[in-house]
């Protein structure tokens, strides 16, 4: 009997060493096509970003400032798509070892959403208040004061939160004398201090309770 048991336990131990042999030669072969992918991407970035410098060149006013804004440009997109790529090639290795990767994907498509969405809202107030390190403060003030009233598990609460964060501040900034119109971002301050106070799960919010 012992001995079975161990010609057993040295079988699933061979299986697992071969198993694990053959998921790092695919990881490899996976790692070799992404360099590959990627050094071929950049290479035709490189291609693409001379030759709209050349095209610029002619009817440009300014000596290099076309061609200073076409290399910021693309290296821009260059990171942001390196960082694509790569992060596809670890998920894809991670998958040969069995890992489920579903979440970490949907995960990175709700991120990828909020940054679009961030991205859109970034451009569309950009000509209004101008660039600055604070940029867009006042607004991310809000949306957390919005989900922090809604609830942060709520997308719903979320909607109702924003809604009424907007009507309780323009409100206090109307018939509050004091107040005005300078000082209406300290209402989504004491809105978040109150909601965290009384109810920290936000109106729409739920507590998850799990047992040890």
């Amino acid at each position: 009997m012992t001995a079975n048991a161990w010609e057993t336990f040295v079988a699933n131990l061979l299986m697992i060493g071969v198993d694990t042999v053959q998921a790092l030669f695919r990881v490899a072969i996976i790692v070799a096509a992404g360099y590959a992918i990627v050094t071929l991407l950049r290479a035709g970035l490189n291609r693409l970003e001379s030759f709209l410098i050349r095209a610029t060149e002619k009817t440009e006013r300014a000596p290099g400032a076309a061609a200073q804004r076409i290399k910021t440009l693309a290296s821009v997109l260059w990171t942001i798509a390196n960082g694509i790529l790569w992060f596809v090639i670890v998920l894809i290795a991670l998958s040969q070892f069995g890992i489920n990767v579903g979440p970490i994907l949907a995960g990175a498509g709700v991120f990828g959403l909020a940054a679009a969405f961030g991205a859109i809202a970034g451009m569309m107030v950009a000509p209004i208040v101008f660039l600055d390190p604070n940029m867009m403060g006042g607004i991310q003030l809000y949306a957390f004061a919005a989900a922090t009233v809604g609830g942060f598990t709520s997308p719903l609460g979320a909607v109702v939160g924003g809604l009424l964060v907007g009507v309780t501040e323009n409100l206090v900034g109307t018939y509050v004398s004091f107040i005005g119109t300078e000082l209406k971002l300290t209402v989504a301050l004491a809105m978040i201090i109150i909601v965290l106070l009384v109810r920290p799960t936000g109106l729409f919010g739920r507590t998850t309770v799990r047992r040890v």
